[in-house]
């Protein structure tokens, strides 16, 4: 019985971690609609999800339609070079 416990302790405290550092992670590519390059921004050194896509919005919505600042951007996006 024990041992079960003990394992049982091993596996909650380990799903903690990794679900801990996932949310370390987020970045804007996993949040924002827009196609900007991934970054990271905290707010009050909180990750909040809502404000993140709030600032990508902004940020798209300032650069030009037609401009270069969307293309260079949705190819960063892309991973590819630019």
């Amino acid at each position: 019985m024990k041992n079960i416990y003990k394992i049982l302790v091993c596996f909650i405290l380990v799903f903690t971690v990794s679900c801990g550092e996932n949310e370390k992670n987020l970045n804007s590519k996993d949040i924002c609609e827009e196609k900007l390059p991934p970054f990271i921004e905290k707010f009050d050194d909180q990750l909040d999800k809502e404000k993140l896509k709030l600032l990508c919005n902004c940020i798209w919505g300032n650069f030009p339609e037609d401009g270069w600042e969307r293309k260079v951007s949705e190819k960063l996006y892309n991973g590819e070079d630019i």
